[in-house]
C-alpha cells in the first residue's frame, strides 16, 4: 500500500466529463453519445464526486490556480452539475483569487441563459470547439452543429464577463483546400478572439476515420506540403492580429495564454479526475480506466491509497523528469535559456545546423523553434537531445 497522505505543490486540476451530443468520427477520447451510455450519467457523476473526495482527502495541496473541464463535451451538463463538482473540490482546497476555470464548449449545446449560469458558478474561460467555418466540412466532421450555431454562440461569448475565450480549430481535414482553411482562419479572426488553438487532424485507429482513411497518407487528406502551408498561413495571420504563438499549436494575446495547459507544458504536477483522466503527482504519472462501467464500479469504493484504482502508474525518475522538461520546453516560445541547466543538454552542433536552416533561433540567450521548425518539432527536439 502507498503512503496515506501526499504533500504536493500541484495547483491544477483536470476534470473529464465524457458525455457528448454526438460522437465525432475522428475522436479517440473516452466519450459517449448513445442513449444507453447517457443513462449512466448520474452514476458517473456520483463516482466522480467520490473520486474527488477520496483522493483530495489523501493529498495536501497549495491553493488551486487552474481547473479545466474537458471531455467529451462538458457544456452538455447542467450548471448545477458543474457547480457540485466545483463545490466538492473547494471542500478540500482553497481557490486562488485569480483562479482560471476553463470549460470546453461546443456550439448547439448552450444558450444565453445556460452560458450565463456557467459564468455565475465560476467558469471564467471557455474553449470553444468551432473546428471549422466551412459548412460542408462540418458535416463531414459529424460535429452536430451548424455554422449558425457557431455564430450564435460567439455572439453570446462576446457579451459575457469572461476572463478569456478561445477557438479550437482543426486543419488537414478530408478534402480541405488551402482556400477553405484560409476562410476559416479569417472568419475566426473576425470575431477577435483572445486565444486560438489550431491542430492538424490526427487519424486514430479504432475510430470511424481510422477505418475509412487508415492513416495520414490517404489521398483524400491534405499532405505534408499543404499542411505546412496551412500552418504557416495561420501563424502569420494570427501574429498580424497580435495573437503570438506561445506553444506549437496555440496562439494568444499577451496575458491570455491558457494557464492550465502551461501547467502541462512546464512539467508541473496536477490532479486529474474522471474517466481516462491522466494525472501527475508525487513524481508519478497515473491514469484511470477508459471503461465507463468499470470506472463507476471502481469509485464506489474508498481506500487509503491514492493510487489504488490507477489503470496505469509510472514512477518518473529525476532523469526522466529532466528529459520531459527538455522536450516540453522546446514546444514553448519561452524555449531554453542559456542560464538554464537544460541548456547543457542541447546538442550544440545540431543546434547550429538548425539555426542555419531557420528551424531554430537564439535570441537574447533563449533557444526556441521557429514557425518553420514547429512543423518538424518532434524530429528537431529528438535530434537536439542526442549527444
Amino acid at each position: 500500500m502507498y503512503q496515506t497522505e501526499i504533500e504536493s505543490k500541484a495547483q491544477s486540476i483536470y476534470i473529464h466529463l465524457p458525455f457528448c451530443k454526438t460522437k465525432c468520427p475522428y475522436c479517440d477520447f473516452a466519450s459517449f453519445a448513445k442513449v444507453s451510455e447517457w443513462d449512466l450519467k448520474r452514476d458517473y457523476l456520483d463516482a466522480l464526486l467520490n473520486e474527488i473526495k477520496h483522493k483530495m482527502n489523501l493529498v495536501r495541496l497549495e491553493k488551486i490556480s487552474t481547473i479545466f473541464f474537458g471531455g467529451g463535451t462538458p457544456s452538455v451538463h447542467s450548471p448545477e452539475e458543474i457547480k457540485a463538482i466545483l463545490q466538492s473540490i473547494k471542500k478540500h482546497s482553497s481557490f486562488a483569487d485569480d483562479i482560471e476555470i476553463t470549460m470546453e464548449l461546443n456550439p448547439g449545446t448552450v444558450d444565453k441563459e445556460k452560458l450565463q449560469a456557467f459564468v455565475d458558478i465560476g467558469i471564467n474561460r471557455v474553449s470553444f470547439g468551432a473546428q471549422s467555418f466551412d459548412e460542408k466540412l462540418l458535416e463531414k466532421l459529424g460535429r452536430g452543429h451548424s455554422l449558425q450555431d457557431s455564430f450564435d454562440t460567439v455572439e453570446i461569448l462576446q457579451n459575457l464577463d469572461l476572463k478569456s475565450w478561445s477557438f479550437d480549430l482543426i486543419y488537414g481535414l478530408p478534402g480541405q483546400s488551402l482556400a477553405s482553411w484560409q476562410d476559416t482562419v479569417n472568419q475566426a479572426l473576425s470575431f477577435e478572439p483572445k486565444h486560438i488553438s489550431a491542430y492538424a487532424l490526427s487519424i486514430e485507429t479504432g475510430t470511424p476515420y481510422g477505418d475509412i482513411y487508415k492513416n495520414s497518407l490517404h489521398p483524400s487528406l491534405p499532405q505534408e506540403d499543404l499542411l505546412a502551408d496551412m500552418y504557416l498561413f495561420a501563424n502569420d495571420k494570427f501574429a498580424a492580429t497580435g495573437l503570438q504563438r506561445y506553444e506549437i499549436s496555440n496562439w494568444a494575446l499577451a496575458g491570455h495564454e491558457c494557464r492550465h495547459n502551461l501547467c502541462y507544458w512546464q512539467a508541473h504536477e496536477y490532479l486529474a479526475f474522471g474517466l481516462s483522466a491522466h494525472g501527475y503527482i508525487d513524481s508519478r504519472r497515473y491514469s484511470n480506466t477508459r471503461d465507463l462501467r468499470k470506472y463507476i464500479e471502481t469509485f464506489q469504493q474508498d481506500s487509503q491509497d491514492f493510487f489504488y484504482a490507477a489503470d496505469t502508474l509510472d514512477l518518473i525518475t529525476p532523469a526522466e523528469a529532466e528529459e520531459e522538461e527538455f522536450m516540453l520546453a522546446l514546444r514553448l516560445n519561452t524555449g531554453i535559456s542559456r542560464s538554464s541547466t537544460l541548456f547543457s543538454k542541447l546538442n550544440q552542433s545540431k543546434l547550429q545546423e538548425f539555426i542555419e536552416q531557420s528551424l531554430c533561433s537564439e535570441e537574447n540567450g533563449v533557444v526556441s523553434l521557429t514557425a518553420k521548425g514547429a512543423l518538424l518539432s518532434n524530429e528537431i527536439i529528438f535530434a537536439l537531445m542526442k549527444t
